[in-house]
């Protein structure tokens, strides 16, 4: 799961693997259905991306999967500093006090729910996804003035079509993961 994310994470925002930092990853205990966040600083902007991810090949979209990052989105955009500073993911924490703190340099939100088998879009998925388009599209604007917010449902095949259109070959690409033991 951690190689899909780093592979979501560096096709969608256009990173060099070793520019991707350990506190991106904040996938965990108590991460609220946000595997990443990555802030992208342009000078006196700032891009926020935030990953949910999931890489087996049985996982396609599903709405419970939305109404779980649609609670990580309320603690990261929403809940008062008093609450959010008792989740016990750290990353997260930390992630959720840089947005804030930095809101004014804030242009551009990407949610991205990646799946590696996509596949069809059953209508609750469709309910969830319009759910959190029309919720943050409208609380960014009185929130986070210069920002937009964009939603995105990617699967493999979108993954493969971005880094295509970048002229990137995937061939011989080589993603080293640190060992991963999900039990531990």
């Amino acid at each position: 799961n951690q190689s899909f994310q780093y592979f979501c994470l560096s096709t969608l925002c256009d990173l060099d693997i070793n520019e991707i930092e350990d506190e991106d990853i904040i996938d965990g205990s108590n991460d609220e259905g946000i595997d990443v966040i990555n802030l992208n600083r342009l000078q006196d902007n700032i891009i926020v991306s935030i990953f949910n991810c999931k890489s087996s090949q049985r996982d396609s979209y599903s709405a419970s999967d939305l109404t779980k990052l649609g609670r990580g989105l309320e603690y990261v955009f929403e809940e008062k500093q008093e609450v959010y500073k008792k989740l016990k993911n750290s990353k997260l924490v930390k992630k959720i006090a840089d947005i804030r703190d930095e809101k004014e340099e804030v242009v551009e939100v990407n949610v991205y729910y990646c799946v590696f088998n996509g596949g069809n879009h059953p209508e609750n998925v469709k309910r969830k996804e319009s759910e959190i388009k029309k919720r943050y599209a409208t609380f960014l604007k009185s929130q986070y003035p210069k920002a937009k917010f964009n939603f995105v449902l990617v699967d493999s095949e979108y993954l493969f079509k971005v880094k295509t259109k970048r002229n990137e070959s995937l061939r011989g690409a080589i993603i080293k993961i640190s060992y991963y033991d999900k039990d531990r």
